[in-house]
């Protein structure tokens, strides 16, 4: 059932299936991911920021598993292996497996020193071009499977189905090199080019029939990317505009 409120859709669930949990989270931020069978939902749990050797760092502190219609936690599993402690998790596709990808990382950066302080104009920043996904053994932690997905463009956001088969990708076309932070800042302001598009890719997880999906947005920015549990439709936030897409390929229709 979709409802307006002035210029801002909202999305909103039957009252008959519609339902609500607290899950206990005294020191970060939790994260949910439908599971495959779309009868459970798994939460991540995320600790406060800590650092090493200087660099803030994620902690993970468990995974829980709640039945939809009960609300019940059939099992948890609680401190998650260190090995994952620097990895992003995607997706939670059973009580033994995650997936996860390395974070994004800078691989240059250029920028103008002020000669009357010591702050510097950045000009340009080049991210990794690719991807790396990985499968884990939460019981023996290891990964048991991994791949390097290379993507055309700047990664904004990424989500896997339910079932881990499939990986969508929000990307953002590269800022002109050329350009310093404030000519980007202004032209961003007025909306003039399109580098501003953005742009959304799906795949199989290991990164094999990659195809774009079109978009009706402008926005600049794109979040909360999520799969339904079908896994035949996307979902994000654009601006205040919150969209359903339909990514199904021909021949799942």
């Amino acid at each position: 059932m979709w409802g307006q409120s002035g210029n801002n859709p909202i999305f909103a669930a039957p009252i008959d299936g519609s339902y609500r949990y607290q899950w206990p989270n005294p020191n970060g931020m939790t994260f949910p991911h439908w599971c495959a069978d779309s009868k459970h939902i798994a939460q991540i749990a995320f600790s406060g920021d800590e650092y090493e050797n200087g660099v803030p760092t994620i902690r993970f502190d468990k995974v829980d598993f709640r039945d939809v219609e009960t609300g019940d936690t059939p099992e948890t599993l609680a401190n998650l292996p260190a090995e994952l402690q620097g990895l992003d998790i995607l997706n939670v596709i059973s009580s033994s497996c995650v997936i996860a990808r390395a974070p994004d990382k800078i691989e240059s950066m250029t920028g103008t020193q002020s000669s009357a302080s010591s702050f510097t104009m950045v000009s340009d920043i080049t991210y990794r071009a690719s991807q790396d996904i990985s499968v884990w053994d939460l019981y023996q932690p290891a990964a048991l499977r991994q791949w390097t997905v290379y993507v055309p463009e700047e990664v904004l956001s990424v989500a896997v189905s339910s079932d881990g088969e499939q990986v969508a990708w929000i990307t953002r076309k590269p800022e002109n090199s050329a350009e310093t932070l404030i000519s980007q800042i202004w032209r961003r302001i007025r909306k003039t080019s399109s580098d501003l598009s953005v742009h959304l890719w799906i795949s199989h997880i290991d990164g094999s029939a990659m195809r774009e999906i079109a978009l009706d947005s402008e926005a600049e920015f794109i979040f909360a990317l999520s799969w339904s549990p079908n896994g035949k439709m996307l979902s994000f936030v654009a601006g205040s505009e919150f969209h359903v897409v339909d990514v199904a390929a021909p021949s799942d229709i």
